[in-house]
């Protein structure tokens, strides 16, 4: 009798325990469930700054003006390698705004939009509801500069006339960083708060426009891209187990 006592009593034990490693979610501060090699996918909106200093012309500054807003959409994947250590990639593409500098009596309007693919790598540590990471890679830099110009008023002399309109685009490959945390609402869904950097270059240019009676002559000075960025994000990343 004892020892079937004793076989229904490790039966319901087991029974138990098997129940309570099955639960979704996280309730009461129970580590959530270790799941190995899930996929994930993230979308964020972003706040950045980044380092377009400023736009000369004949000595004169023109005004700046700039939208941070942005966004960033991303897939990727985690490796858990422990209960509470992972080994996490990504890839992504992000918007990270627009600067205008524009002086009108100077003839010029020039606009610079920032976006990119990056790919980054780190490791993530899980404690209770958290994620807490650190990622690093690369991120491939797209500068798009819109430049509208009045001749009339760009090129001292005022024997030219007419407007153009150029859109030129440099890219590169910059390295970032990137460090935040996730709160989980269950094991597929958690809201993200992270901060970036990309290394880049303090950008101006300088323009100093003439005319000789013959030609036009524009000499320029400029500090080229990389731009830096320097990015705070708010946003929902969603697993599939």
């Amino acid at each position: 009798m004892k020892k079937v006592h004793a076989v229904l009593i490790t039966s319901l034990l087991a029974t138990q325990s098997f129940a309570a490693s099955t639960q979704p979610g996280i309730f009461k501060g129970e580590v959530m469930p270790v799941v190995n090699h899930p996929l994930f996918i993230s979308a964020e909106g972003n706040y950045t700054t980044n380092s377009l200093n400023s736009v000369t012309v004949h000595g004169v500054s023109l005004s700046k003006s700039t939208n941070n807003w942005g966004g960033r959409l991303a897939a990727g994947g985690i490796y858990q390698a422990t209960s509470t250590m992972g080994y996490t990639a990504e890839i992504g593409w992000g918007y990270y705004g627009k600067t205008t500098f524009n002086g009108d009596s100077l003839g010029v309007n020039n606009q610079a939009s920032i976006y990119g693919m990056d790919l980054l790598v780190g490791a993530d540590y899980r404690y209770s509801q958290f994620d807490l990471y650190f990622k690093a890679g690369g991120l491939n830099q797209n500068v798009k500069l819109d430049r509208k110009t009045d001749l009339s008023r760009f090129v001292i002399g005022g024997a030219t006339t007419g407007n153009t309109d150029i859109t030129t685009t440099v890219t590169t490959v910059v390295p970032e960083i990137k460090v935040g945390g996730i709160y989980n609402f269950n094991d597929r869904l958690g809201v993200s708060l992270a901060y970036a950097y990309v290394f880049g270059n303090s950008v101006r240019m300088n323009y100093s426009p003439t005319f000789d009676g013959t030609t036009n002559s524009i000499n320029t000075t400029t500090t080229s891209p990389p731009v830096s960025l320097s990015s705070l994000s708010l946003g929902l990343v969603y697993r599939f187990a």
